[in-house]
C-alpha cells in the first residue's frame, strides 16, 4: 500500500515501527522523504514475529517486560506482543499478571521430558488474559490448562490434552487431541475431529457444529447443536435445539442423550438414542431413526419420514405422515395418529389416549390401547394385545 503525505522535514529514508517497542525486523514501514517534501510510505508486514520459548530464568511470570529474561528466542530473551510462544509440560505454572491481555501468535505446548503426566498451567485473574491470534498446538503426550481468560478464539490443532476456561470468541478442535471447555465460551463450538468435552462448569453461548470426532456435553450449549458427522453424547447437560443430520450411515448412534435436557429435537438422517434425557419441546423425524429406551419426549412428535422407535420412556402425542413410521414396543404414548402411507406397529407398551388411523396400516401385536381407536381410512390390524374400543367410519 502506498500513501503520500506533505512533509516538511529533510530528504531521506527512515524505518518506522508500527507497534510500540517493536524490535528491528518486526512490523515496520519504510518512509521515503522526497525532495518535494512529500513522504512516500510503503507499508511493511507484521508476519516477522519471533518464536520464544519459556525458560523461567527469572520467575514464573509470562510478561513482556524488556530484560525479564524468562524467554529465549532469535529476537532475544524477551517476549514481545505478537510473538509465538513455546511451553514445555514439565509441571510448569506460568502466571499472566500484566493487567491487560498479552498478544500471542501461535501457542505450542511440547512434551518437555520423557516422564508422562506433565502439565502446563497458564493462570491469571482478570483483567489479565491472552489474546491468541494463531492456533493452540498441544502436541502428543503433552497437556495444558489455560485458566487465564482467552479474549478471542481458541483453535486447537494438536494431539495432546487442552483445557480452556473463559473464551471471548469461538472454540474449535481440528486436531486429534482432547479439548475440555471448563468455562464460559461466548461464541461457537466447532468440533471437526478429536474429542471435545463441555464439562459441568462449561458453557457455549452460541451454536455447536459437530462434523467429526466425539463431543460430550455435561454443561450447557445455548444455541443450536448440529451433528453432521461424528458423535454427540449428552450426560447431565442442557442443549438448545438439536439437529441430527448424519451424512454417513455407519450403524452407530450419532447422538446419545442419556440424561439432561434438550429444547427440541430434529432428526433428518442418522440415529438419535434417547436413553434418559428429556426433550422439552417438539420432536421432528423426517429421516433416519429416533430410538427411545427411557426418558421423556414431552412435546408432540411428528414423523414424516424415517422411524420413531419407542422401546420405553414417556412419549407425548405422536403423529405420522407421508412415509413416517412409529414402532412402539414399550413405554407409554399419549396418543397416536397414523396418517402416513407406511406401516406402524404396537407390540408392547401402552397408548394411554386415542388412536386415529386415517392412512396406511397400524399393526397391533401386543401392548394396550386404552382410548378409542378411530379408523377413518387405512387399516387397523389387531393380532393380539388389548384394544379398548374401535370406531370404524368411512374415509
Amino acid at each position: 500500500m502506498f500513501e503520500a503525505k506533505q512533509f516538511t522535514r529533510n530528504v531521506g529514508i527512515r524505518q518506522r515501527s508500527l507497534r510500540k517497542h517493536c524490535r528491528f525486523g518486526r512490523a515496520t514501514e519504510l518512509v521515503y522523504v522526497l525532495a518535494t517534501g512529500v513522504a512516500l510510505t510503503i507499508a511493511g508486514s507484521a508476519d516477522a514475529q519471533d518464536t520464544q520459548t519459556f525458560t523461567g530464568n527469572t520467575d514464573q511470570n509470562w510478561n513482556t517486560v524488556v530484560g525479564s529474561d524468562n524467554w529465549t528466542g532469535a529476537g532475544g530473551n524477551d517476549f514481545a506482543a505478537g510473538d509465538n510462544a513455546v511451553l514445555a509440560d514439565t509441571d510448569l505454572v506460568i502466571t499472566v499478571n500484566e493487567g491487560s491481555p498479552i498478544s500471542v501468535g501461535d501457542l505450542t505446548v511440547t512434551d518437555g521430558d520423557a516422564t508422562p503426566g506433565g502439565l502446563v498451567v497458564v493462570d491469571g485473574a482478570a483483567p489479565n488474559a491472552l489474546d491468541i491470534s494463531g492456533t493452540i498446538d498441544v502436541q502428543a503426550d503433552a497437556s495444558a490448562a489455560i485458566q487465564v481468560d482467552i479474549v478471542n478464539n481458541a483453535d486447537a490443532v494438536g494431539a495432546g490434552g487442552l483445557s480452556v476456561g473463559n473464551v471471548g470468541g469461538n472454540v474449535s478442535n481440528t486436531g486429534s487431541g482432547f479439548v475440555t471447555v471448563a468455562g464460559a465460551v461466548t461464541g461457537n463450538l466447532d468440533n471437526q475431529s478429536g474429542t471435545t468435552n463441555v464439562n459441568s462448569g462449561g458453557s457455549i453461548g452460541g451454536t455447536a457444529n459437530i462434523s467429526g470426532g466425539t463431543s460430550t456435553v455435561a454443561g450447557t450449549i445455548t444455541g443450536t447443536t448440529t451433528v453432521t458427522d461424528g458423535v454427540l453424547a449428552l450426560s447431565n447437560g442442557d442443549l438448545g435445539d438439536l439437529v441430527v443430520s448424519e451424512a454417513t450411515a455407519d450403524g452407530a448412534n450419532d447422538a446419545t442423550l442419556s440424561s439432561g435436557t434438550v429444547a427440541t429435537l430434529t432428526n433428518t438422517a442418522g440415529t438419535t438414542l434417547v436413553s434418559g434425557a428429556t426433550v422439552q419441546g417438539a420432536t421432528t423425524v423426517t429421516g433416519g431413526t429416533v430410538q427411545v429406551t427411557s426418558g421423556t419426549l414431552t412435546g408432540a412428535s411428528s414423523v414424516s419420514g424415517g422411524v420413531l422407535d419407542v422401546d420405553g420412556g414417556d412419549i407425548g402425542t405422536v403423529d405420522t405422515s407421508l412415509s413416517g413410521v412409529a414402532d412402539i414396543s414399550g413405554g407409554t404414548v399419549a396418543s397416536l395418529d397414523q396418517g402416513s402411507t407406511g406401516t406402524s406397529s404396537l407390540t408392547g407398551g401402552t397408548i394411554t389416549g386415542d388412536v386415529t388411523v386415517s392412512a396406511g396400516t397400524l399393526n397391533v401385536a401386543g401392548g394396550t390401547i386404552s382410548g378409542t381407536s378411530d379408523v377413518s381410512g387405512g387399516t387397523l390390524d389387531v393380532d393380539s394385545g388389548t384394544v379398548a374400543g374401535v370406531d370404524v367410519s368411512s374415509s
